[in-house]
């Protein structure tokens, strides 16, 4: 090997060598720092929102079964989009499902029902109205279908040991 070469390794040992010896240097002061005073950065804090959605009004029992057992009768255009309704409902009274609701008729209590599928209750119980809306459903139509709107909440959350709900419609009924 020529001497050049000998050198050269040599260098680079030593070289080697001083990077080790800082490197040790370096862990053995830090790990005889005191630590004791230094403290680590908070934890972000989780928001948590304090606002509560606003629901529609449940209705009672007895305000369904009240407007089930008094229906009043429908005018000539609402009857007529009544009887196509139930011609378009299934053999299980399903007559439209969207993710947000299902509309179903009971043919033994002859009524129509909205089921909400979501937690969001309001936008669904505003889009299946205006469902009904858009085919010339009057507010009072719906009132004499007569129209109940419910959620199953165990749906949601099968721990939950509460029955149904069922939400006024968002109009006056007269």
């Amino acid at each position: 090997m020529s001497t050049k070469l000998k050198v050269l390794y040599t260098l680079i040992f030593l070289s080697v060598l001083i990077m080790i010896a800082i490197i040790v240097g370096m862990l053995a002061s830090y790990n005889n720092k005191d630590l004791s005073n230094i403290t680590p950065p908070p934890l972000p804090s989780p928001v948590i929102s304090m606002t509560t959605p606003t629901l529609p009004p449940q209705q009672s029992i007895e305000s369904l079964v009240n407007r089930v057992n008094n229906k009043k009768p429908l005018d000539t255009s609402d009857d007529t989009i009544r009887k196509s309704l139930i011609t378009k409902a299934n053999q299980n009274g399903l007559v439209i499902h969207t993710n947000d609701y299902n509309i179903n008729y009971s043919k033994d209590a002859n009524v129509f029902q909205i089921e909400l599928l979501t937690q969001d209750i309001t936008p669904a119980i505003t889009k299946a109205i205006s469902w009904f809306r858009d085919l010339g459903m009057s507010n009072q139509g719906m009132c004499n279908l007569p129209l109940i709107i419910y959620r199953d909440p165990k749906a949601f959350n099968p721990n939950l040991k509460a029955g149904m709900e069922f939400y006024s419609l968002p109009f006056t009924c007269q």
